[in-house]
């Protein structure tokens, strides 16, 4: 049976009141691509990373062996940013199915936290810590999809049927860092960090004329907040020109 609930990214400033994690926007220079990559692939330097699609509509497995083939596996998560990279990227895409696989959680049994099935830690500490899931809370792995229409928030994750065979699959692949000379003839340095404040549509928590709002979720699972744009982070708008 398909399971319908949301699987969110929970960070431990959204639950605890802690203060946010610095963002750091990623650049929009193009990058070099890493020889570890294959041909087509996209760079995120914030990750040490490098992403492609595999475009046939496959099963969870199907798809992981496809990326395994070139060296990499399904995407896991690390951070924020890294999931609003992973929904730009395969908006771009124009998948037929506007939903995707992304990697698989595991569940630890002793802490009870979940681990993306490629040994990814999240990078600030416990933000795994507070999954929140309607039906597969007590699952111990889960194949997660990422909703990229918009129909749902931007980045929505589900967890799904393993077996089901009808979506795309983002790949992700590590590679060593890029030669330094490299990377300072065709990257612009990053700007300096800045605090990614908490927004809501309907709250009148607005970002700035420069930012837009990456939906979360997470509250309007606690709070039943009206509509799809719940409580999300303030993060850089893309370029418009």
């Amino acid at each position: 049976m398909l399971l319908q609930a949301s699987l969110l990214l929970a960070f431990t400033s959204a639950v605890t009141g802690a203060s946010p994690t610095p963002f750091v926007p990623p650049s929009t220079t193009p990058v070099p691509l890493p020889r570890e990559c294959p041909s087509g692939a996209r760079v995120f330097t914030p990750t040490n990373a490098c992403y492609w699609i595999v475009r046939d509509q496959m099963t969870w497995s199907e798809a992981e062996r496809a990326c395994v083939r070139k060296g990499g596996k399904l995407s896991s998560v690390e951070a924020e940013d890294e999931n609003e990279f992973l929904y730009d990227f395969t908006r771009s895409a124009n998948l037929s199915s506007p939903t995707f696989w992304l990697g698989m959680l595991n569940k630890n049994k002793h802490s009870g936290q979940y681990v993306w099935h490629d040994g990814v830690q999240p990078r600030n500490a416990g933000a795994f810590k507070n999954f929140i899931t309607r039906e597969a809370g007590t699952a111990s792995e889960m194949c997660v999809s990422m909703w990229s229409d918009y129909t749902q928030a931007d980045g929505s994750w589900h967890p799904w049927s393993c077996a089901f065979q009808g979506y795309a699959g983002v790949c992700k692949r590590k590679f060593r860092s890029l030669n330094p000379s490299d990377v300072r003839s065709t990257i612009s340095p990053l700007e300096d960090s800045i605090q990614a404040n908490r927004c809501c549509t309907h709250c009148g928590k607005a970002c700035a004329s420069n930012e837009r709002c990456i939906p979360d979720d997470l509250d309007c699972l606690i709070k039943e907040c009206p509509g799809s744009e719940g409580y999300g982070w303030c993060l850089p708008a893309k370029d418009k020109n």
